[in-house]
């Protein structure tokens, strides 16, 4: 998101529509994905069982960060 404000900075881009748009959806997109692991976290501590491909997908995902 840094990056975003500093490419707004110089160009001034955050007057744009497409800005507006793609600022919704990049937030938008936050929020989904931190709610889902909220959802994915709170299933494996109370020990309800997590569907496989769901575990993979994150599994997937933080391999990848590491």
């Amino acid at each position: 998101m840094l990056s975003f404000l500093a490419l707004d900075k110089q160009f001034q881009l955050s007057g744009t529509r497409l800005f507006t748009l793609f600022f919704w959806f990049y937030n938008a997109g936050i929020a989904v994905t931190v709610g889902m692991m909220g959802v994915h976290g709170c299933l494996t501590v109370l020990g309800d069982n997590v569907p496989e491909a769901v575990g993979m997908a994150v599994r997937r995902r933080f391999r990848r960060c590491a």
